[in-house]
């Protein structure tokens, strides 16, 4: 988090996909994450990042992505979506 605010004023747009963008939502739209990794302090970054970037710095979210059970080659995927959210497992 700390980068995107570092960047904040030096673009005027940012694309923020993986993980990273389902903290956006879940923050912004209530979306379920699973047990993607989330700090509580994460809510109020998040919120004043978007504050932040509202005046000058368009914010460009992923639309899907591939969940996997673990960070391996051989990991379960799946699929989701910003309506769908990170199924459990």
């Amino acid at each position: 988090m700390q980068v995107i605010d570092n960047m904040m004023d030096q673009v005027n747009e940012m694309i923020i996909g993986g993980g990273m963008a389902f903290n956006f939502f879940k923050v912004l739209n209530s979306l379920e994450i699973s047990t993607s990794l989330f700090d509580g302090e994460e809510d109020k970054i998040i919120k004043d990042l978007m504050s932040k970037a509202r005046n000058s710095v368009k914010i460009t979210l992923l639309v899907d992505s591939v969940p996997a059970d673990k960070f391996d080659e051989n990991a379960k995927t799946g699929q989701a979506t910003v309506a769908s959210g990170i199924p459990a497992g």
